[in-house]
């Protein structure tokens, strides 16, 4: 699965500063999340600490892996107003606003698009999330969808927020409940 039928291993790592990937021929279809990741983007974001990128790699006899999906994660926060819970809960809440883990890219290949792979990229950040808030306080992912990818995001379970079209959250509340299903389940 590296988009050239190609049979090859693959797995998520954290973006390495110390480490060769094959980005030449990443195209997803949105020129700014291309230009993010072949133009030095990914490594200034990562330098600055202001977004943890993770990448989705086809590994390959002897070649740098080919990256063929990428996210990125930052902490952040949410208008307490703007969370889809309801008024009672959100008197809960001792801040005015909501701890969140915003995704700020989410990207898939062309090459690949179409076969679940956006999929598996999401739900790698929704645990990898999950995994962080165990140790740091937070409620939820957040995102703002690229025009058109809406209902992507609905139909992977993620809560479309009222007062902003493209603003989408996803309670890990949400992932944990379904974990402990799956292990009850078991």
């Amino acid at each position: 699965m590296d988009g050239n039928n190609e049979q090859c291993n693959v797995i998520f790592e954290r973006f390495d500063l110390s480490k060769q990937y094959d980005c030449s021929s990443f195209d997803c279809g949105h020129q700014p999340f291309n230009e993010f990741l072949t133009s030095g983007g990914i490594q200034t974001e990562l330098e600055r600490r202001v977004t943890i990128p993770h990448l989705l790699l086809a590994i390959r006899d002897n070649l740098p892996p080919k990256v063929i999906g990428f996210f990125t994660l930052a902490s952040s926060s949410l208008e307490k107003k703007l969370y889809p819970i309801s008024n009672n809960q959100k008197k809960k809440l001792p801040y005015k606003t909501v701890p969140t883990i915003i995704i700020g890219k989410l990207a898939v290949c062309k090459s690949v698009q179409g076969q679940g792979v956006g999929k598996r990229v999401l739900a790698h950040a929704i645990k990898t999330a999950y995994l962080q808030s165990r140790d740091v306080g937070c409620l939820a992912l957040y995102l703002n969808a690229i025009d058109g990818k809406e209902d992507f995001y609905k139909n992977c379970g993620w809560i479309e927020i009222k007062d902003d079209p493209n603003g989408f959250v996803y309670p890990l509340k949400q992932f944990e409940d379904a974990l402990k299903e799956k292990l009850n389940n078991a």
